[in-house]
C-alpha cells in the first residue's frame, strides 16, 4: 500500500469510527497534514500520527484530550507557529509542539492567559522561552519552557525496531504484535523486513492469523481484525497483555544523567525575576528509575537555579498499572491510570527560588496537573 493511501485522513478515520475530534483536527491541521508529518521516519515518532495509526484505547483518549486543549487555545498569540512545528522534518520539534500545546491547554483551562514565544531570541544562543502565562485574577505571571527528552542513539535504534513490530501499513485491517529476542544484524534485518511485509499482506488477503518468526531473534504475529481473539491468545502466552503489543530490547542508557543535563541546558532559556516553570516530557524515565531516586538526584540541580519556581517531569505509556500518589518534602508525584494508559507526573518546587510562586499559582498548577 502506498504512502499516499495510508497517510490521509480518510484512511486514518477507518481505524477510529465515531472519533468526534477527527474532523476538527482535519480542519485545523490541514488536509495534507498526515502525509507531510510522515516525512519524519518512522511516522510513529510523530505523537499525533502514533495515536491515529495505533488506535488503542489509551492512545485515542490521549489525542482526544490534546484536541480539547487545542480548542481552548484557539486564537492564542503564536499558536500557528507552534502548529507548524507539528509537521517539520525534525527529530524532536513535532513532539515538542505536541506537548507544549497539551501543557498550555491545561494551564489555559485553569485561568491563565497564554502567549507563545513571548520574547526576542537571546542574541548569543538564539533561544527563548516557549510561553509566558499570566493569571486572569492577578498580575502574577511566569515563563514556561517545555522540553522533550529525546531518544539516545541506542533508544533510537530500539524505537525503529519497535516500529517494525507495529507497521503502519497493517492498519486498519490487520493488527500486529511481537517481541525482539535479541538485536538483529543488518543482514538479519533485511530478511526480517521482507518477512513482516509478506506476513501482514497474507493476514490481510486471507483474513487470518499469521505467525512471523526468526529463530532466536524475533517472535511476531499478524492477524486480521476478524480474528483478534487469536492474537490476544498469542500475546498472552508471551507476556504481552492488556495494551502491550510490542516489546523491544533492553538498553542501559543513563536516563538520570541525561535528565540533569536537560535541566542544566533548558533553564538557560528562562529569564530572571519570575517563578518560572520548566516541564520535561520523558516517556522512559519512570520505567528506569524510582520516583524517590529521581527526587533525590534532581533536588540539587533544581535548587541551584534561583529563577526556577518548579520543575515538572512527565511521562506516559500505554498498558496496565496501579494508581499511585504521594508527597515528599517539596515534591508531589502521581501516577494516573485511565482508559488503558498511565501517566506519571512529578512536580518539584524549588525552595531556594529567588521569586517564590504565590499560594494561588501553586494551587493552580496542582489543579492543572493532578487529580484532587
Amino acid at each position: 500500500m502506498s504512502t499516499e493511501n495510508i497517510f490521509n485522513w480518510d484512511y486514518l478515520a477507518q481505524s477510529l469510527p465515531g472519533f468526534a475530534e477527527l474532523e476538527y483536527l482535519r480542519k485545523v491541521l490541514g488536509e495534507e497534514f498526515p502525509l507531510r508529518a510522515a516525512r519524519v521516519q518512522p511516522p510513529s515518532s510523530n505523537p499525533i500520527l502514533a495515536s491515529l495509526l495505533l488506535p488503542l484505547t489509551g492512545a485515542v483518549a490521549g489525542i482526544k484530550d490534546w484536541s480539547i486543549g487545542l480548542r481552548a487555545l484557539s486564537g492564542t498569540s503564536g499558536l500557528n507557529e507552534v502548529l507548524a512545528d507539528l509537521e517539520r522534518v525534525h527529530p524532536t520539534k513535532p513532539s515538542h509542539a505536541f506537548y507544549l500545546i497539551e501543557v498550555a491547554g491545561k494551564l489555559h483551562r485553569q485561568g491563565f492567559t497564554v502567549s507563545f514565544e513571548p520574547t526576542a531570541p537571546d542574541p548569543l544562543t538564539l533561544k527563548r522561552p516557549d510561553a509566558v502565562l499570566a493569571n486572569w485574577d492577578s498580575s502574577e505571571r511566569f515563563y514556561l519552557e517545555v522540553s522533550v527528552q529525546g531518544l539516545s542513539a541506542m533508544q533510537s535504534e530500539g524505537f525503529y525496531l519497535l516500529s517494525l513490530l507495529l507497521p503502519a501499513s497493517a492498519f486498519p485491517d490487520v493488527r500486529c504484535a511481537g517481541r525482539w529476542v535479541r538485536r538483529p544484524t543488518d543482514a538479519d534485518l533485511e530478511n526480517i523486513e521482507g518477512k513482516i511485509e509478506a506476513g501482514v499482506e497474507a493476514a490481510r488477503e486471507n483474513r487470518t492469523f499469521v505467525e512471523i518468526s526468526e529463530t532466536g531473534i524475533l517472535e511476531m504475529a499478524a492477524c486480521h481484525r476478524e480474528e483478534l481473539a487469536k492474537l490476544d491468545d498469542w500475546r498472552a502466552k508471551r507476556g504481552l497483555s492488556g495494551n502491550c503489543f510490542a516489546q523491544g530490547l533492553h538498553d542501559n542508557t543513563d536516563e538520570i544523567s541525561r535528565l540533569k543535563y536537560k535541566i542544566q541546558t533548558k533553564q538557560k532559556q528562562l529569564p530572571e525575576g519570575f517563578a518560572n516553570v520548566l516541564l520535561i516530557q520523558s516517556n522512559s524515565i519512570f520505567n528506569r528509575a524510582s520516583v524517590k531516586t529521581l527526587i533525590s538526584e534532581l533536588q540539587k540541580p533544581i535548587r541551584q537555579r534561583g529563577h526556577l519556581g518548579a520543575v515538572i517531569i512527565r511521562g506516559g505509556n500505554l498498558g496496565d498499572a496501579s494508581a499511585l500518589s504521594f508527597e515528599s518534602g517539596a515534591s508531589r508525584f502521581e501516577r494516573r491510570v485511565e482508559e488503558g494508559r498511565f501517566d506519571h507526573t512529578l512536580l518539584m518546587w524549588n525552595p531556594h527560588a529567588r521569586v517564590r510562586p504565590s499560594a494561588s499559582l501553586k494551587a493552580t498548577l496542582l489543579r492543572a496537573f493532578f487529580h484532587g
